[in-house]
């Protein structure tokens, strides 16, 4: 990397995370409405449980309190040279309804991960990994390495074993015969006590 990197708070390490997931969605073509800033904001207060009913039914929008945290942390790793501000002005922004709550003034602009951003979120995306893959007790193998192999001993020393589960054959229900009915009028509704044996 070209620059120094300062020290990430838990908060600025999800927000890139987030950021490289939101933007290799927006690379492919599948993200649909508002903006790259607005999704991982949304992604990031659900995670907390921050959001709220937005105006329109069925929307949802982050509370005023993470929005701020938000915003933050964006303004952190921009000065650290992690994050850009572009205008988006030119580029289709799609229909009204689409672009999001408390976020009308702001469609204009978007943030977009650096070089030097890409590289530090892709090698926290692995360190993120690897410490999933630590604590599920699985060890990934390093790039460029193959996987380790078992040695196979005499055939005598470990013999071959194999399970064959059968299926269990469905369990029939003897079937009801209806023997007799009989009604019982009350004002306004009846009553009909069915008889039933089993065969």
């Amino acid at each position: 990397m070209s620059k120094h990197i300062p020290r990430l708070s838990p908060t600025q390490k999800e927000l890139l995370l987030d950021l490289l997931e939101v933007e290799e969605l927006f690379r492919d073509g599948r993200l649909t409405g508002g903006t790259i800033a607005s999704h991982a904001m949304y992604k990031m207060a659900s995670r907390r449980g921050r959001t709220l009913p937005a105006p329109v039914a069925g929307k949802v929008q982050a509370d005023h309190v993470f929005v701020g945290v938000f915003a933050r942390a964006v303004n952190r790793l921009v000065s650290a040279g992690l994050l850009l501000r572009r205008s988006v002005r030119g580029d289709s922004l799609g229909l009204p309804y689409q672009w999001g709550f408390a976020r009308h003034g702001k469609r204009d602009k978007d943030i977009f991960l650096t070089e030097e951003g890409r590289e530090e979120a892709l090698r926290l995306r692995e360190k993120e990994a690897a410490r999933q893959a630590a604590a599920a007790g699985t060890v990934r193998p390093q790039e460029g390495t193959a996987p380790p192999v078992a040695e196979a001993g005499p055939a005598s020393a470990s013999p071959i074993i194999q399970f064959t589960i059968k299926p269990k054959p469905p369990v029939r229900k003897p079937a009801q015969v209806v023997t007799g009915q009989f009604q019982v009028r009350f004002p306004g509704y009846t009553v009909t006590y069915v008889y039933t044996k089993r065969q």
